[in-house]
Order: structure tokens, then C-alpha cells, then sequence
């Protein structure tokens, strides 16, 4: 019977995924990048420079999955300004929304809580809320 080797999960924090992200910035400024990602050479870069710098060993697919979920949630977040059309204020580091958008937004939340709030009032429910 073989015995199964543990897994050792990946714990990412800011510092980790700062450093893997670095990695590889350096790797596209050596060229060692497609638009998938880092090529061979470049993969063997990140791993071994990411075991030095951030004092952890974690595989290439934990790192490969780590960048792609990135990449994922990077593109979310782009759709999503895109749509809303909400941008990062930097100087606050809030959301900056225009005029419009807000009075729209508040005006149909607005309604939203209306809306329940005559429902509650028409129901023997609203007592327990």
C-alpha cells in the first residue's frame, strides 16, 4: 500500500503574493513571458528565486495557480470598473463613482428600502425583525 505524501497548502498573505508577483515582473522583463504566463526558463526562475526570497517552498502549480486566480480576479475587477464605470480614488483609496451614477444607484436602493419597508408594514412578520 503506498502512502500518500501530504500536501502542504499554500498560505498566501500580502508579502508572499507581492513577492510572487515581482518574480514575475522580472521574468517579462527578461523576456521569459508569453501571454500565458512565464515560459519554462521563466517558471524555473520564479520557483527557485520564490523559495530564496520569501523562505517557503511551494510547488510551480501552487505558484501557477496562485497567478492565474490574479490574473482572474484582475479581469473581474476590470469588467467591473468597465460597467459601473467605478475607479479607484488613490488619494482616499475608496471608490470614486460619478454623479450620475450615484444618484441612480441611491435612488433605485432607495426604492429597494421603500419597497420592503411597506411590505413589513402589511405583515405580521416586521414585529420580529
Amino acid at each position: 500500500m503506498f502512502e500518500q505524501m501530504k500536501r502542504k497548502r499554500a498560505n498566501w498573505d500580502n508579502e508572499t503574493t507581492k513577492i510572487l508577483l515581482e518574480l514575475c515582473i522580472e521574468e517579462k522583463d527578461k523576456n521569459n513571458f508569453t501571454n500565458q504566463g512565464p515560459t519554462t526558463e521563466g517558471w524555473t526562475n520564479v520557483v527557485g528565486n520564490f523559495i530564496v526570497k520569501a523562505s517557503v517552498i511551494y510547488k510551480q502549480s501552487q505558484l501557477q495557480t496562485k497567478l492565474n486566480n490574479l490574473k482572474k480576479k484582475y479581469r473581474e475587477w476590470k469588467d467591473l470598473q468597465k460597467r459601473t464605470r467605478l475607479t479607484h480614488e488613490k488619494r482616499t483609496g475608496g471608490i470614486a463613482a460619478t454623479d450620475e451614477w450615484l444618484q441612480t444607484h441611491y435612488t433605485v436602493r432607495a426604492l429597494h428600502i421603500a419597497s420592503a419597508f411597506t411590505v413589513l408594514q402589511n405583515c405580521a412578520c416586521g414585529s420580529v425583525l
